[in-house]
């Protein structure tokens, strides 16, 4: 049986945590989610069978020992800035990692350890960054597979709150930190466009917009 460990429960999570739920009887997994709030974890967890909630701190050491030791693979759902630690715990214990976070420097300089021990560490790994690059991939594969060309390629990627509650200024349905929406921003943009390789500075990125039609739900 293979152990997941989940760190964090809140409003990223549900979605997550239910598929693997769904598929632990089948892959036979074990899933733990650890929250500091023990009641959002077990609300996740829901009494499945396959599940357990625990209340964790990430920052108590004798903690992250006792349920790392005993983790395959640990999703971490907490704030970037304990990535460094997390990735460190799974280093000591053999565990791999995923997580939605940005690869920080700390992290890239585990490279060597992590293919000494043959673990893999996925950043980047949510909606945006992630699920976009990977839903890409496969659509221009496809194409090139049928013997298409791919002459251009436009993707958005958003959490759109519906019509008549959108009620702060950037429209955005927000499930995490809103925070690291305006941060995300904070490095700038660079796209191609008709070939030329567009760059925008970080106080340009919102101001650059532009109207997007939606099958089904019309302009945006």
């Amino acid at each position: 049986m293979k152990h997941i460990l989940i760190l964090g429960a809140g409003q990223s999570t549900p979605y997550l945590i239910n598929y693997l739920l769904n598929q632990a009887e089948e892959h036979d997994w074990f899933v733990t989610v650890g929250d500091l709030d023990i009641a959002s974890a077990q609300k996740a967890i829901n009494n499945h069978p396959r599940g357990n909630a625990i209340q964790f701190d990430i920052n108590d050491q004798a903690m992250r020992a006792t349920h790392f030791e005993k983790a395959d693979l640990v999703v971490n759902m907490l704030s970037p800035v304990f990535q460094q630690l997390v990735g460190l715990e799974c280093l000591n214990h053999t565990a791999d990692m995923i997580t939605a976070s940005y690869e920080n420097p700390g992290i890239r300089d585990l490279n060597p350890d992590l293919n000494r021990k043959g673990l893999i560490f996925l950043n980047e790994m949510g909606l945006d960054p992630g699920i976009d690059h990977m839903s890409a991939m496969k659509m221009i594969h496809y194409v090139q597979d049928k013997g298409g060309v791919i002459t251009g390629f436009l993707s958005y990627g958003s959490g759109v709150p519906a019509p008549e509650v959108q009620s702060n200024p950037l429209r955005y349905c927000i499930t995490w930190n809103p925070r690291n929406v305006v941060r995300a921003g904070e490095v700038g943009a660079q796209y191609m466009e008709e070939g030329k390789v567009k760059v925008l500075s970080y106080h340009h990125v919102f101001n650059r917009t532009w109207a997007v039609e939606v099958n089904g739900v019309g302009t945006m």
